[in-house]
């Protein structure tokens, strides 16, 4: 089970956040932001059973693609598609798509588009688990999708372009799972860099788009 959680105050707010259990969902493991009104505009969820989609006013939840299945125990991120242009590739990335991580050997990049489109843009190998995705907005890493996972007690980072073109960022970054971000280039330091934690140590780490990488924090929670 997992509760969502919403905040009534602006997002800018400097007082301190005052939090609702909004929604009780079974076995939800990543959200996504809300899809496009071509998808139906709600906010997407992947759980244990496969990709929902959670109506914004009224709270229900509802399968969006009921052809995709989770395999038992994976964990299978997912993004919308931004939208955004990548510089060199020729295509733009479809807003009106989502992408989920599907475990095995090798991991896997599909392509969801509701209701009835599955298809397998790219293969993301040498890794034996995947541990999260997102979308570059900013352009560091040329407006491409970001995928992490694990090889050997590190994290492999691949960048993937709207062609499914895989280009390796690093073979070596610190160990990181779940929720991951591209920081907004005013985030200090850290500007266009992918940020991830440790689940397990609750290390904050950036990773740059030359591959280096830096603790950011230590929040205190693994």
């Amino acid at each position: 089970m997992a509760w969502l959680l919403s905040s009534g105050i602006p997002a800018l707010a400097k007082g301190p956040l005052q939090w609702d259990q909004w929604r009780l969902v079974p076995g939800v493991f990543d959200v996504a932001a809300p899809a496009s009104p071509a998808v139906g505009g709600g906010i997407l969820l992947e759980t244990d059973r496969g990709l929902n989609q959670m109506d914004p006013v009224t709270g229900s939840v509802g399968f969006i693609f009921s052809a995709f299945r989770p395999d038992p125990g994976g964990e299978e991120y997912l993004a919308v598609g931004t939208g955004l242009s990548v510089p060199g590739a020729g295509c733009r990335w479809d807003p009106n798509s989502v992408f989920v991580l599907k475990s095995g050997v090798p991991a896997t990049l599909l392509t969801i588009h509701p209701p009835a489109d599955l298809a397998m843009p790219a293969q993301v190998p040498g890794v034996e688990t995947i541990s999260g995705m997102a979308f570059d907005r900013w352009g560091r890493f040329g407006n491409r999708l970001l995928v992490a996972g694990t090889h050997a007690g590190s994290s492999i980072v691949v960048a993937v372009d709207c062609n499914g073109k895989v280009t390796r960022v690093t073979n070596s970054a610190p160990l990181m799972e779940g929720g991951m971000e591209v920081a907004p280039p005013t985030f200090g330091p850290y500007g266009g860099a992918l940020i991830g934690a440790d689940e397990t140590t609750g290390r904050i780490i950036a990773i740059r788009a030359d591959g280096t990488s830096q603790r950011v924090a230590i929040n205190g929670l693994p």
